[in-house]
């Protein structure tokens, strides 16, 4: 499928405690923020909300998704002022089509990233407790999706890794294609069958076809409205 990718990586700006406009890498955190401006990092980077920002031009295309591959840890995404997104894992990429909240091509848009402070949800009360207690780090934390290095007393103090350690960009898409494609092979008897799972973008999955050419001759199917679909292939040709 043709689409362009669009870096979101310049004219990014932070704002916290000690930070106003402070200028911020991304991929970065806010510990490198205050890195590179040669500024002492603040302490519990936990307790305070980040708000990272920048702007970018809507391009031209079908449909624009935001991607954003990682985003440490409570996080939520602004749009325009309208949230598009919430995110509580920092191993989890997300893609977003954010075509309705854009404004018409040439004209810019606000992102905004907004990271909640994570120690509140760390020192909540929940249940079970946990059966083996540990004093290396906070026990609340294993209920939360993200790393342990900059949170271990002793071990890895600090600074805690916070703000968008993962690219940002945009991907503008035209036309119709394949997003994803899953292609898991088995033999059934003598015979080989194929399982497709395919995203299909631009237009309903179902009614697509599949084409399998090879030495066995060209094998049909059509995908269902889940973008699933098997191919079998008469007596198969083992590889071995």
């Amino acid at each position: 499928m043709p689409w362009a990718e669009v870096p979101l990586d310049a004219g990014w700006s932070m704002d916290g405690p000690g930070a106003d406009g402070l200028a911020a890498r991304v991929p970065g955190t806010v510990a490198g923020a205050f890195r590179d401006a040669g500024l002492a990092i603040p302490e519990a980077l936990d307790d305070h909300e980040w708000v990272f920002r920048c702007s970018f031009v809507t391009p031209a295309g079908e449909s624009v998704v935001l991607r954003l591959d990682g985003l440490a840890t409570l996080a939520s995404v602004e749009l325009g002022g309208q949230e598009v997104l919430r995110s509580a894992s920092m191993w989890e990429a997300h893609a977003v089509d954010v075509s309705p909240w854009l404004r018409p091509a040439g004209e810019e848009n606000a992102l905004c990233l907004r990271f909640s402070p994570l120690e509140p949800e760390v020192a909540r009360v929940r249940r079970p407790r946990a059966r083996w207690r540990t004093k290396l780090v906070a026990n609340g934390l294993r209920w939360q999706r993200t790393m342990l290095l900059g949170r271990t007393p002793g071990i890895a103090p600090g600074p805690a890794a916070v703000g968008p350690w993962r690219p940002v960009s945009l991907q503008v898409r035209d036309g119709v294609g394949v997003a994803a494609l899953a292609l898991r092979p088995r033999l059934d008897g003598d015979d080989g069958v194929l399982g497709v799972e395919a995203e299909v973008i631009g237009r309903a999955a179902a009614g697509v076809e599949v084409v399998l050419r090879g030495l066995s001759g060209e094998h049909h199917a059509i995908l269902d409205a889940t973008g699933r679909a098997e191919l079998r292939v008469p007596a198969v040709a083992r590889w071995w």
